[in-house]
């Protein structure tokens, strides 16, 4: 199940955008990655349940609730993962 969803298009570079930045607000993944909004919440709602990243709320002033992702350990192995992956080919 979880070479499945890494195996997925765009989890690498997600995954990897994640890394670059430590913690990174969903706009901004949004935005590098150039995923529409479904297609990239459904992939990080996938990561989050494998719990290769983990997802942080923090209240603004106003209404709004900015949402931060990290990677978890479990994110940082998988990124080996493709390391390897990348090596044998």
């Amino acid at each position: 199940m979880i070479l499945k969803i890494l195996s997925k298009k765009h989890v690498k570079e997600i995954l990897k955008t994640i890394e670059s930045h430590k913690s990174i607000y969903y706009g901004q993944l949004k935005k590098e990655t150039g995923l529409n909004s479904g297609n990239l919440s459904k992939l990080l709602n996938e990561l989050l349940d494998f719990g290769f990243i983990k997802k942080e709320e923090v209240p603004t002033d106003t209404k709004i609730i900015n949402v931060y992702y990290d990677l978890t350990e479990k994110g940082k192995e998988a990124l080996k993962v493709y390391e390897i992956i990348d090596r044998l080919s």
